[in-house]
């Protein structure tokens, strides 16, 4: 399936079907409670690099920050 990168349905479609695969979930929810991880943070960040897209450290800082409207 080719995601569609210019709008959030691809990125929300990725999502749906990595979290879904076995032991997924349950690794990311323990991840989150454990060490804090940020499970949506890093389905995009695996999204973004399936899809040859880069983050610089500005845009990272925003995510990280709550703040991704800025880019």
């Amino acid at each position: 399936m080719e995601e569609d990168v210019h709008n959030a349905s691809g990125f929300w479609h990725f999502s749906l079907d990595r979290y879904s695969r076995p032991k997924v979930s349950a690794t990311c929810l323990q991840l989150q409670d454990k060490a804090g991880l940020d499970v949506n943070l890093l389905l995009f960040c695996l999204w973004c690099g399936q899809n040859c897209l880069l983050l610089n450290s500005r845009q990272i800082r925003h995510l990280l920050d709550g703040d991704a409207g800025h880019w």
